[in-house]
């Protein structure tokens, strides 16, 4: 059994909402007036799910543009504070979504990987991972890089690693990197397991 150290449940410390997905990925607004006005990609979300905790990875972000007009943003050449002073009705038409793969569940008081048993439910929660999380999500040799090769590639992957590598020691990262390679065996990822290969060397 594992201890969540991150409050998912509590609406205040959530910094988006759903706004589409499918069994291996969803899409996610952060909130105008969110702590976190951007998230870097490799970054792990958590989303309230009704009963259950979706894990994702951040993998790539796009401009939105909603309503009639210009499909086409301005240059405008002032600051999104001033934006939000000047041009209020602008903040609810021009937004960045980003993207998410899924990679795992909080499933019956633990961490479990690549089970996407699950979607994303629209309007659903998103929260930052409690660092602490994420490392209990990272002592389960790692069997979910392949969701994210598959569905976005090299430079996620690659983005991902090293956002793994800031949270742990040198040590944890190298452990990491040869569990995920053991798994990647498994699932007969050899591009894949390469490209981690390299990286330990």
């Amino acid at each position: 059994m594992c201890a969540l150290k991150g409050n998912y449940f509590l609406i205040e410390n959530s910094i988006g909402e759903v706004i589409s997905s499918t069994y291996q990925r969803l899409e996610f607004e952060l909130y105008r007036d969110s702590i976190m006005q951007s998230i870097e990609r490799g970054t792990f979300v958590v989303v309230s799910n009704g009963g259950s905790l979706l894990v994702g990875v951040v993998t790539g972000t796009k401009l939105v543009v909603v309503g009639t007009g210009s499909t086409r943003p301005s240059r405008l050449k002032i600051g999104p504070e001033e934006i939000d002073r000047t041009l209020p009705e602008l903040k609810d038409r021009v937004y960045n979504s980003y993207d998410a793969v899924i990679v795992g569940e909080f499933f019956d008081g633990k961490f479990v990987h690549a089970s996407n048993l699950h979607h994303a439910i629209v309007h659903a929660q998103v929260y930052k991972m409690h660092p602490d999380d994420v490392r209990d999500f990272l002592k389960i040799p790692c069997d979910y890089l392949h969701l994210i090769y598959s569905e976005d590639g090299v430079e996620a992957v690659l983005s991902h690693l090293r956002n793994v590598k800031m949270l742990l020691d040198e040590n944890e990262f190298f452990d990491f990197l040869k569990g995920a390679v053991r798994m990647l065996h498994v699932r007969g990822e050899d591009e894949l397991i390469r490209l981690v290969v390299s990286i330990i060397e």
